[in-house]
């Protein structure tokens, strides 16, 4: 019988062990970052924390996708809290409707009767808030009407000029009343988004 001949390893050649295909990536991981990136808080958090766990416990790939699952669902967390608790978001107003303390409020929350100071304007003079107070307080200005500017294609200032000039409630007010309005830059099908502020100082 024919011995087969064993080959030899040449020096200098170290072997490598073979354990098997790389281990795949760990699917909660993978979750959480998709859950992460499209806020869907709960879910990139609590599938963040089990990713991470699985990685620290089997060597899975995955762990850098387990902390972007959880930074981003705390990044939203932080962008939705702070979108629903600005000043203005809603207006704390009393059982007649009234303001009772002094409080910031987008121009879109002002009402007929409102009283109010003004806030610091935008970089390009647009105003997107006011300052609402009690009219027993000094103020800047009282709210007279807020029409609706129609769906036509006059420009927003000069309709929003003719709406308060020609508005009821300005016949109603002093021969001498400061007139003054906000109007809308653009306006839309929405109706809050062609409201005109009338307002006399």
């Amino acid at each position: 019988m024919q011995q087969q001949q064993q080959r030899g390893v040449p020096a200098g050649t170290a072997r490598v062990r073979d354990d098997g295909p790389p281990m795949e990536t760990n699917r909660w991981s993978r979750w959480a970052a998709i859950c992460g990136v499209v806020a869907l808080v709960p879910l990139g958090l609590g599938f963040g924390l089990a990713g991470l766990v699985q990685t620290t416990r089997s060597g899975q790939r995955g762990r850098g996708l387990a902390v972007l699952g959880i930074v981003a669902s705390v990044v939203w967390s932080s962008v939705l809290y702070s979108m629903f608790t600005l000043p203005g978001m809603t207006v704390d107003r009393n059982a007649d409707g009234g303001v009772d303390k002094a409080q910031y409020a987008s121009v879109f929350d002002v009402h007929t009767g409102d009283c109010f100071t003004w806030a610091p304007t935008q970089p390009d003079d647009s105003v997107q808030m006011v300052r609402l107070v009690p009219c027993t307080q000094t103020h800047d200005a009282q709210v007279y009407d807020t029409p609706v500017l129609p769906l036509t294609g006059a420009q927003p200032e000069a309709a929003a000029k003719d709406a308060c000039t020609t508005s009821p409630a300005a016949h109603a007010l002093p021969a001498d009343a400061n007139l003054g309005f906000i109007y809308p830059q653009n306006t839309s099908f929405a109706k809050d988004t062609r409201r005109v502020i009338c307002y006399t100082t």
